[in-house]
């Protein structure tokens, strides 16, 4: 027997998503947030780390370059949402990814 390419009745169908906007205390939160230099050892104590240690440090550096670019190209759709329509519209994902 074939299978039918509909729904059967009775079985649950993808609910639409829907949005809501972002409370502005998290908005005014994402939109406050500013870069800082990562602090990065002085000649005198890098001298002292270990190959590893030096190793762990760059790695560190650079997961939080990662997360701070990615951060920033997240302020930015949120800043330019909020000038465009007033809000930032988020669905239940935001807070569930």
């Amino acid at each position: 027997m074939a299978a039918s390419s509909g729904t059967a009745a009775g079985e649950d169908s993808e609910k639409p998503l829907v949005k809501e906007p972002l409370p502005q205390a998290e908005v005014d939160f994402i939109l406050a947030w500013k870069r800082e230099p990562s602090p990065c050892p002085d000649d005198v104590h890098w001298a002292l780390l270990s190959p590893e240690q030096r190793q762990l440090h760059e790695e560190m550096a650079a997961m939080g370059k990662e997360f701070e670019d990615s951060f920033e190209e997240f302020q930015d759709e949120v800043r330019r949402e909020v000038e465009e329509n007033g809000c930032y519209m988020v669905d239940e994902s935001y807070y569930t990814d």
